[in-house]
């Protein structure tokens, strides 16, 4: 959970928001708390009742540092007022977790005791290098996602390995930075994420700038890149 938190503590808050204590309870109420107060302190508990998926304990954690965000600006009280749904707004862009008022729980199942060591493996493994589709229109950007799998059944790529596209131009990029970790893979060419040329310079390009440009999908295709760790 601590390196989640970091991770989007610089992605969603610039670094800005105080470390606080993370701890986990067992409570089928709450998903997650956001708490203050005298003698208390503040911190995030995060709940390991349900059964929950890693972009799940993800969009929780999310949620509880939106509320912290308000907090630290002095919005005592916000709860899930305009302020919080900005922010939670803002978060999802930079993410693309989508942070609900309330989640609707239908269906959950209880998790168990192993949950907690579950959780930790989850939060605490490395994240794997994620292939980049780097699609440059004349004013913006559009990344996707993607694996070597989907690239290869795509049909908008020739016999030649080459993408056909409405884009002036496409790259392909190998990268470890936990934003992009935090992005779910797509299936298709055409589901990623679109950034005008002056986010994409501000918040993409330098972490592509330290990524590992393939220069052809054929290596890509035939296995010349294993290596880099993608096995997909």
């Amino acid at each position: 959970m601590e390196t989640w938190f970091d991770e989007f503590n610089k992605q969603v808050f610039s670094d800005t928001l105080p470390k606080v204590k993370i701890s986990f309870n067992n409570t089928r109420r709450q998903l997650g708390l956001f708490y203050w107060g005298r003698g208390r302190g503040i911190g995030i508990k995060i709940s390991l009742f349900w059964d929950r998926t890693e972009e799940q304990y993800r969009n929780c954690l999310l949620h509880e540092m939106c509320h912290l965000y308000c907090y630290d600006r002095g919005w005592v009280g916000e709860h899930h007022g305009a302020r919080w749904q900005n922010i939670a707004a803002y978060a999802y862009n930079k993410t693309g977790l989508y942070i609900q008022r309330c989640e609707d729980i239908t269906g959950w199942e209880a998790a168990g005791e192993a949950n907690k060591e579950k959780l930790k493996a989850v939060a605490d493994k490395k994240n794997a290098p994620a292939i980049l589709l780097d699609l440059c229109y004349p004013s913006r950007h559009f990344i996707v996602k993607t694996t070597r799998k989907v690239l290869q059944s795509n049909k908008s790529i020739d016999s030649n390995c080459v993408l056909k596209t409405a884009a002036g131009s496409y790259k392909v990029f190998v990268s470890d930075a936990p934003l992009f970790a935090s992005w779910q893979t797509s299936r298709s060419v055409h589901r990623g994420y679109s950034y005008d040329n002056w986010r994409y310079e501000r918040d993409i390009k330098p972490l592509l700038d330290n990524a590992i440009e393939i220069d052809s999908l054929r290596k890509l295709f035939q296995g010349d890149c294993n290596c880099l760790g993608i096995n997909v």
